[in-house]
């Protein structure tokens, strides 16, 4: 093999590393996005949570004032 050819070899080599590289490099920016959006959807998720847990609470508070308002005409229209 000559030298041209070698070094031409050597340059394709050096192309292939280059964009292996490059490669890996959008791969690593792409699970740091991943891993970001999955943070966030954490975050939404224990938000919901929080809000259902506080809607539930505020369904029975206001369950149970009814329930008493309803006792209470119940009882003036027996005396």
């Amino acid at each position: 093999m000559t030298e041209e050819g070698e070094k031409r070899i050597i340059g394709l080599l050096e192309n292939i590393v280059a964009n292996q590289q490059i490669w890996l490099s959008r791969q690593a920016e792409a699970l740091e996005l991943q891993k970001s959006q999955m943070l966030k959807a954490e975050q939404i998720t224990n938000r919901a949570e929080k809000l259902q847990t506080s809607s539930i609470k505020i369904v029975r508070w206001l369950f149970g004032f009814l329930l008493i308002v309803v006792a209470a005409w119940v009882m003036s229209l027996m005396f």
